[in-house]
């Protein structure tokens, strides 16, 4: 029988895993990084790495998201200590999130057939409950912003930016040259179009 992790051993592997996926995926991708790779790099053998994951989708899944919590956390922070607020707000918040994962290990799965990759070897209601997860973000990021719920529809709105982040996918046949300048514009228009101007008469 193996021999049970402690505590402090478990999290620390948890930890060097995490580490590990976002590495791989920076470098290698979906399809390259193999289990024993990932084992390796966290320092266990390959048959203890299935005791924390079934399988590499999984811990990549994982990684997604706790990358995302940190992204949303640190988008939270700049909320607040920026004091934004309504569409103006919201606007700089969207364009900080695309922004911040232009420059993380996310652009590889930016890519059209790694994310195909991943999606694939995941269990559909997983990838159900993330977006059930997206749309409570949403709505903690509008109340926030003090955007009131009559003036956006979250759900729609999430799946709006959701088809914005897509278009990242295909960045290199959009046009490399002005993609920035691009996104900030669908940006603003997603939001000017999404998100219901305030009643100044309240």
């Amino acid at each position: 029988m193996p021999r049970a992790f402690t505590e402090a051993e478990t999290r620390e592997i948890s930890e060097a895993l995490l580490r590990a996926a976002e590495s791989c995926l920076a470098r290698y991708g979906v399809k390259k990084t193999t289990v024993d790779e990932l084992a390796r790099r966290a320092g266990i053998s390959k048959g203890s790495f299935y005791r924390f994951h079934p399988s590499k989708e999984a811990l990549f899944f994982h990684t997604l998201e706790e990358y995302q919590k940190r992204l949303f956390q640190g988008l939270f922070n700049k909320v607040q200590e920026r004091e934004l607020r309504g569409r103006d707000g919201l606007t700089e918040a969207i364009w900080y999130l695309f922004s911040q994962v232009k420059n993380s290990f996310l652009t590889t799965l930016m890519r059209p057939e790694e994310m195909a990759l991943l999606l694939r070897g995941l269990p559909q209601e997983q990838v159900s409950s993330h977006h059930t997860l997206d749309d409570e973000t949403t709505r903690a990021l509008l109340k926030a912003l003090r955007v009131r719920e009559q003036q956006a529809n979250a759900p729609i709105l999430t799946t709006a930016l959701r088809a914005l982040a897509m278009t990242m996918m295909h960045r290199e046949a959009v046009g490399e040259e002005h993609f920035d300048d691009a996104m900030q514009l669908l940006i603003r228009g997603l939001v000017l179009a999404g998100v219901e101007e305030e009643d100044s008469g309240d």
